[in-house]
């Protein structure tokens, strides 16, 4: 979501639209199960790719999941009943299935779901092979399994313990790891989310909740991370399963997102922003019983291995090694921002950065994605007091970040201040 923001190329920007073309999302769609004018269309889009759902059937690779009833009409109601769009949309599956060797993905989570096992809580280590070094370094989920909340299935992800930067420097072995388990793990969800609408009598979906409590701008905008996960991950899911999706919930969002959602309903295509919610803590949505219970146990699962990586105008913090620390302000045209720091030991990289609401930027920064507004160089002690001011010629938000990604043992010390 949030990298929407960062600058793309005229290249990329077209590949959004292609892809957006293809989201398979509906903007209204219906949660009933297939109905008869529904069939019919699913009958006409068998027969176009007749030939290559015989051989599936032959091979044993005619996943239900995908290619049934339920997941076919998840197809048409993705492409707002437009067949030929439809159409593109499974030539799309059926090629990337065989670029990406899905049916072993498939295979198994047929094999999982069969099995019984219990799909709650820690599904990527239990279930999905992550390995648990991963896990306990880098990130942090939680699945409801088979538990409903207003009527579809959950995951919940409190991105304050994904740690983009120790997941950049995964090795080769556990970027595959990293990668495999998510994807094992959407599969099941696939075929999940099949059994349980069988079972309901509705399309069942899922809700993705994603828990931005203590997450920083810094933390989130890694374009270095979220280039290799959409190569890697999400041009391969996006084009594995139509309407699966019910929402996605932003829970306890940050001053800084509810600012910058007016300007990613511009950037973001028209039937993601229908599926996206932006929720405040105290919103009555996330204070209905079953809502709130539901979170008040994903939040005992919380780690926060990333709170208090954004700081107040001033204060003195200790950056650990391998972290980062921001200051994030919202600014207008005109705004004029000073700073002073020094960084007490050890040596820290300080840069600024920007997140614009509307015009292109100038100079990108390969990290996060955002125009460079200070330029990055590394300061230690024997520095001094370093100052500086900066005038700003559009709105948006900016974040000036050090960082001690330099040091694998060493912490530093800061002491800074902004004016504003």
């Amino acid at each position: 979501m949030l990298n929407a923001l960062q600058r793309k190329t005229g290249a990329e920007r077209e590949e959004q639209k292609e892809r957006a073309a293809l989201s398979g999302m509906a903007i209204n769609s219906k949660n009933t199960l297939p109905e008869p004018g529904e069939l019919e269309m699913v009958a006409k889009l068998r027969e176009k790719f007749k030939e290559q759902l015989e051989k599936r059937k032959a091979s044993g690779t005619h996943w239900e999941g995908h290619f049934g009833d339920i997941a076919m009409t998840r197809i048409i109601r993705g492409c707002d009943d437009n067949l030929e769009t439809a159409e593109k949309w499974l030539a799309r599956c059926l090629e990337k299935m065989t670029e990406s060797g899905w049916d072993k993905f498939a295979k198994e989570a047929e094999q999982i779901v069969d099995s019984g096992v219990a799909l709650d809580g820690n599904i990527l280590v239990d279930v999905c092979h992550l390995d648990p070094a991963i896990f306990n370094k880098c990130a942090n989920c939680v699945s409801g399994g088979n538990n409903t909340v207003m009527g579809h299935l959950w995951g919940y992800y409190p991105l304050c313990d994904f740690d983009k930067v120790a997941l950049n420097n995964l090795d080769e072995k556990g970027w595959r790891n990293w990668i495999d388990s998510l994807l094992l793990s959407y599969a099941v969800g696939i075929v999940n989310n099949t059994r349980e609408s069988v079972k309901a009598g509705k399309m069942v979906k899922t809700i993705i909740i994603f828990d931005m409590k203590d997450v920083s701008i810094s933390g989130q905008m890694n374009k270095k991370y979220d280039d290799a996960l959409d190569k890697d991950f999400s041009k391969i899911t996006e084009s594995m399963a139509a309407e699966l999706l019910h929402q996605i919930w932003a829970v306890n969002a940050p001053w800084w997102l509810t600012q910058l959602w007016g300007a990613l309903t511009k950037i973001l295509p028209e039937k993601f922003v229908a599926k996206m919610k932006v929720y405040p803590a105290d919103d009555p949505v996330l204070l209905q019983k079953d809502v709130q219970q539901m979170l008040q146990q994903c939040y005992l699962k919380r780690i926060g291995r990333s709170a208090g990586n954004t700081g107040e105008p001033s204060g003195e913090k200790e950056v650990k090694a391998g972290k980062d620390f921001e200051y994030a302000v919202s600014v207008k045209a005109g705004t004029t921002i000073s700073w002073k720091f020094t960084v007490t030991s050890g040596e820290l990289r300080f840069g600024g950065f920007a997140y614009w609401t509307d015009e292109d930027a100038a100079e990108i920064d390969d990290d996060s994605g955002a125009e460079v507004v200070v330029p990055q160089a590394t300061i230690k002690t024997d520095d001094g007091e370093v100052e500086g001011e900066l005038e700003l010629t559009q709105d948006g938000i900016v974040t000036f970040r050090w960082d001690n990604y330099a040091s694998m043992m060493s912490s530093a010390g800061l002491k800074y201040e902004f004016k504003h």
